[in-house]
C-alpha cells in the first residue's frame, strides 16, 4: 500500500497492518500540505479496504478495479460546491445516505475532499454523525491542516498528519507556560506571556494556541493520550484538562475562530482576549 506515493513511514506502517489486521477504525483525518498526496493516500487505504483478497490491495478484484476506474459504489466521494463544503451537502450526502448498507462490500467509504472548508454548521452536523457510528461506514477527512477543525471531530477521528511540521518549539513552550499562568490566576505572568507571545510570529503563535486548546479539549473528552498533537506536553496538557473547563475551551477555540486579523490589528490586545476570553 502507497508503494507510489510518498508517505511518512510511521503512517505507511500503520495503515498497513490496521487493513491487514481488518481493525479499522470509523473516522480518519488525513492532513498535510500536499493535498494531492493526502486525496491519493486516502483513496488508496479506501481501496485497500474494500480489496477481496488477502493481499491489500490486490489491484486485481473487481473492487479495486472498481476503486481504480472511481466507479466503486461502496466509495462515497464529497468535494466543496463552491468555496466550502456546506452544512446541506454533509445532510444530503453523508448524513441522509450513510445508515444505508454497502453495495458490494462489508463497508463503505465516505471521502471529504477539502474538509477544513467546512464552517461550524457542517462540523456540528458531522459530528452527530460521527458519535453514533455503525459498524459498517468509514469517513475519511482530507484537508491541508487539523487547526481548521473542532476538539470534538478531531476526538472521533484517528488523525495522521502527512506533512513533516518542524514545530516552533519556543512558541509552544510559552504558550504552555502562559495557559498555566492563566489556571492559576497568576494574572501578572499572564500579561507577561502575552507580551512576549505578541513578539513572535503572530501565525505561529495562534496556531499553537489552537493546538493546545484542543489537546486539552480532546484529552478531557477521551482520556485518550494517543489523540495529543504536542506529544512532548502531554502530561501539561492532562493536568490542565483536570482544570479547564471544556464549554470554556470550546467557545475559546470558536473565538479564535472567529477573529477576523488585519493589517493595523493590535496583536498583543489580540492575543490578551484570546486568554481572557477563556474565562481566568
Amino acid at each position: 500500500m502507497f508503494e507510489n506515493l510518498y508517505v511518512p513511514d510511521n503512517i505507511k506502517n500503520t495503515l498497513s497492518l490496521s487493513v491487514e489486521n481488518n481493525k479499522i477504525s470509523h473516522a480518519y483525518l488525513f492532513c498535510g500540505k500536499d493535498e494531492k498526496t493526502v486525496a491519493a493516500a486516502a483513496e488508496e487505504f479506501a481501496k485497500a479496504v474494500l480489496c477481496k483478497n488477502a493481499h491489500k490491495p490486490c489491484n486485481e478484484c473487481s473492487s479495486c478495479k472498481k476503486s481504480d476506474f472511481g466507479s466503486n459504489p461502496d466509495i462515497i466521494k464529497i468535494f466543496p460546491q463552491g468555496a466550502s463544503i456546506s452544512i446541506k451537502q454533509i445532510k444530503q450526502d453523508l448524513i441522509k445516505t450513510i445508515k444505508m448498507l454497502p453495495y458490494e462490500s462489508d463497508k463503505k467509504i465516505y471521502i471529504v475532499y477539502n474538509a477544513d472548508t467546512m464552517q461550524k454548521p457542517a462540523q456540528n452536523s458531522l459530528l452527530k454523525t460521527l458519535e453514533e457510528a455503525n459498524n459498517y461506514a468509514i469517513i475519511i477527512l482530507c484537508a491541508a491542516s487539523k487547526n481548521s477543525f473542532y476538539p470534538t471531530i478531531l476526538s472521533r477521528c484517528q488523525t495522521y498528519d502527512f506533512t513533516e511540521y518542524v514545530q516552533n518549539e519556543k512558541v509552544a513552550d510559552i504558550v504552555f507556560k502562559t495557559l498555566e499562568c492563566a489556571a492559576r490566576d497568576d494574572y501578572e505572568a499572564l500579561m507577561e506571556g502575552c507580551h512576549v507571545l505578541s513578539e513572535e510570529n503572530f501565525s505561529d503563535v495562534l496556531m499553537q494556541i489552537s493546538s493546545a486548546l484542543r489537546d486539552i479539549m480532546a484529552y478531557s473528552l477521551s482520556k485518550n493520550k494517543n489523540i495529543i498533537i504536542n506529544k512532548a506536553k502531554t502530561d501539561k496538557i492532562i493536568r490542565m484538562s483536570e482544570i479547564y473547563n471544556t464549554d470554556k475551551l470550546k467557545k475559546t477555540v470558536d473565538y479564535i475562530y472567529d477573529i477576523r486579523i488585519n493589517a493595523s490589528a493590535n496583536r498583543k490586545l489580540i492575543i490578551e482576549s484570546i486568554f481572557l476570553y477563556l474565562g481566568i
